[in-house]
């Protein structure tokens, strides 16, 4: 073997060593899936749907880490297994809904979205853990597909650096953890909700739909 080639494999070495030192503290790119227990909690005198939106089912977010590419934390995979674990242990009839104006015999449909996430990192913070908070953002439809009206939900999760063998599963922890403290909130709240109380209070009203032609009260 001549110095030439002895050089080339060296050089091929080191390029391979550095390709694999970058894979290895490549950012973590996780995913948010699961399914949740169902909430041990007084089922709520409604019959609601879920209306989930593609927006939400499909909801990633990506955050900077100084210097390091982009972590990002998908959680739509997560927000169907949710809901329909809230809905049924909830509500005391529950169906998913095709559209936050989809006409049933229930009383009316939710849509949840999420307005906001943020998460940090033990090297951020100076602390052993990584932590996420999100905030949902809830839309209540009368049977008619009438607005009623809207509240927010925050939640917030965090796990021990030290108890994930890696930085991708200990951020993936953080998050199931903060969509299971939203789950919580909402089963233990959702009749507490000024919005809803009175609605249900009201007899959980709705706004007859005009019929074709006919002139609202509103034009009139």
């Amino acid at each position: 073997m001549t110095y030439f080639h002895f050089y080339k494999l060296i050089v091929r070495g080191i390029y391979l060593l550095v390709g694999l030192m970058c894979i290895g503290c490549a950012a973590p790119n996780v995913e948010i899936s699961s399914k949740f227990p169902e909430p041990n909690v007084r089922k709520a005198p409604v019959s609601l749907s879920f209306y989930l939106s593609e927006e939400l089912t499909n909801y990633t977010y990506s955050q900077k880490m100084g210097k390091r590419s982009e972590w990002k934390i998908d959680l739509g995979a997560a927000q169907r297994s949710m809901f329909t674990t809230l809905g049924k242990s909830v509500f005391e009839n529950y169906s998913l809904a095709q559209s936050s104006k989809d006409y049933n015999t229930l009383d009316g449909v939710i849509e949840p979205n999420i307005a906001e996430i943020q998460f940090s990192i033990p090297k951020q913070t100076r602390t052993d853990y990584f932590e996420v908070w999100i905030r949902y953002q809830f839309k209540l439809y009368d049977k008619n597909a009438n607005l009623i009206g809207e509240w927010d939900l925050p939640a917030y999760g965090k796990a021990r650096a030290q108890d994930y063998p890696s930085e991708g599963m200990a951020l993936q922890a953080a998050g199931l953890s903060a969509c299971r403290d939203a789950m919580a909130f909402f089963s233990l709240n959702f009749i507490r909700v000024p919005i809803i109380k009175s609605w249900i209070q009201a007899g959980k009203p709705s706004r007859e739909v005009p019929s074709p032609g006919e002139v609202s009260p509103e034009t009139a």
